[in-house]
């Protein structure tokens, strides 16, 4: 038995080494700042370009509902 629980843990600890490893690089790279804050017309911009681009799915969203 003693066996058994060396090999499950070996492998419950490669588990989480592995997902440690995966998952590190994400959290390091979404938690620095910004280089250069957002101003308010580079807001408005994306704020327009967003707009157009949910506009332009409307017609395509209203056939795929009336399919169903």
């Amino acid at each position: 038995m003693d066996k058994q629980r060396k090999w499950q843990l070996l492998l419950i600890l490669v588990c989480i080494g592995l997902t440690l490893y995966n998952i590190l690089p994400t959290l390091f790279y979404y938690s620095r700042p910004l280089k250069n804050p957002i101003g308010s017309d580079a807001g408005k911009e994306i704020a327009l370009s967003i707009e157009k681009r949910v506009a332009s799915l409307e017609g395509e969203s209203i056939e795929w509902v009336h399919s169903f």
